[in-house]
């Protein structure tokens, strides 16, 4: 088939990105469509390769940039930490999907390390619910029912911070123990249904 789009390919392996040496993906082939829909023909199989290659790539780079980050992070309510500031660093749309791919994939590979976990409920929760869903509350979400209860609390305050009123359903399905979990989601539910974003 015929190339419509030509992706620049100095860009993509050229480009910098502030301070640890990752290239904002310029291009990427495999994004869900319910943010951007790219439209490219490969005439190829070898080119079609060449650029999934260039994005696991990416993913790899975030996978290991977020482990360090958590990994000499400190998560103190009231603080603002390495792994938020990580996040409102983030401008680039492509980028942001990069990065939520690389945290879904580090939230299953490192479902028994509560410090990690910890760290991508802080990082998810630092950015606005329509940008970082559907992989930040399908996250937050299947850590409610965590054996850690400081992970479940954190789960909680992502739906807090998010203040988005596309969570509530989830919300209220929710049956959290212990008794004063349940009533903190409670609370949530009613400070988001009086002053939650649409």
């Amino acid at each position: 088939m015929k190339a419509i789009f030509e992706p620049n390919i100095d860009a993509l392996v050229n480009s910098s990105f502030p301070k640890m040496n990752i290239a904002p993906f310029s291009f990427t082939p495999i994004v869900p469509s319910s943010y951007v829909n790219p439209i490219f023909f490969s005439n190829t199989e070898e080119s079609e390769n060449k650029f999934r290659n260039i994005y696991e790539e990416k993913i790899k780079e975030y996978m290991e940039t977020i482990i360090e980050i958590i990994s000499r992070d400190e998560f103190i309510d009231g603080e603002t930490s390495k792994s938020s500031t990580f996040m409102k660093s983030i401008r680039e749309p492509n980028e942001i999907e990069l990065v939520k791919e690389a945290l879904m994939r580090l939230f299953t590979l490192k479902t028994t390390d509560s410090h990690v976990i910890e760290g991508i409920l802080v990082m998810i929760s630092s950015v606005p619910y329509d940008i970082i869903q559907p992989q930040g509350p399908i996250m937050a979400l299947g850590l409610l029912q965590n054996k850690d209860l400081q992970i479940r609390d954190r789960a909680i305050q992502c739906y807090e911070k998010w203040n988005s009123k596309k969570g509530l359903a989830m919300l209220k399905s929710l049956d959290c123990h212990p008794k004063w979990l349940q009533k903190y989601v409670e609370k949530v539910i009613m400070y988001i249904e009086k002053d939650g974003l649409e």
